[in-house]
């Protein structure tokens, strides 16, 4: 059935911030790899969050 179907090893996750779907790829090699958080704001999304948030949403908190 369609449930069966995964992208290599992406599961499909509701932001808990948004409540947009992306995609999370739990091999370690997943798209936030590229955002740079800083810990302080890592700290407080990990606090505020039970599980990870959306790009979009994620993006925010990041350090330039």
């Amino acid at each position: 059935g369609w449930n069966d179907i995964t992208l290599d090893d992406s599961k499909l996750k509701k932001c808990p911030e948004c409540g947009n779907f992306f995609t999370c790829t739990t091999d370690g090699d997943c798209w936030c790899q590229d955002y740079q958080v800083s810990k302080k704001n890592m700290m407080f999304l990990m606090k505020k969050y039970e599980d990870c948030i959306c790009p979009k949403c994620l993006k925010k908190y990041e350090e330039i």
